[in-house]
């Protein structure tokens, strides 16, 4: 294993190629790739410390705005108050849980439509959830 001039830690995939080991990490744990704009925060600033527990999803703007603050209190009440407000959403039209089932029966091939009508919600939410556009934080 080998580390880049970031210091990350690279791996070697049975496909030859070569990536960051906490990026891996999180795509097999959210079952799909990142998307371009989603980058992986390590909570403790520790780069070699790639457990699940220790990473989380963030947009690139929201991760480089964590990075400028220097306290580490306030950065813990950032990421604890982005985590409660993504756990307390009370005008989203669908749960956590659903989010999660949605993605269950989207791996299972169930169509848009049908999971759609189902859960009272438009094909262009399911299309969203499906490509991580909304609920991308959702594990």
């Amino acid at each position: 294993m080998n580390k880049n001039k970031n210091n990350y830690k690279k791996i070697k995939l049975e496909n030859g190629s070569i990536v960051s080991e906490h990026r891996n990490i999180m795509e097999i744990h959210l079952g799909r790739k990142l998307l371009k704009f989603e980058e992986v925060h390590h909570i403790d600033n520790n780069r070699a410390n790639n457990k699940i527990s220790n990473l989380m999803v963030l947009s690139k703007s929201d991760h480089v705005k964590l990075h400028r603050i220097g306290d580490k209190a306030k950065k813990k009440t950032i990421i604890k108050n982005i985590y409660e407000g993504r756990k307390n959403r009370p005008n989203a039209k669908i749960t956590i849980e659903q989010v999660r089932e949605i993605r269950s029966m989207l791996s299972n091939r169930v169509k848009g439509t049908e999971i759609a009508k189902l859960f009272g919600i438009t094909k262009k939410i399911v299309s969203t959830i499906k490509t991580g556009i909304r609920w991308s934080w959702v594990v």
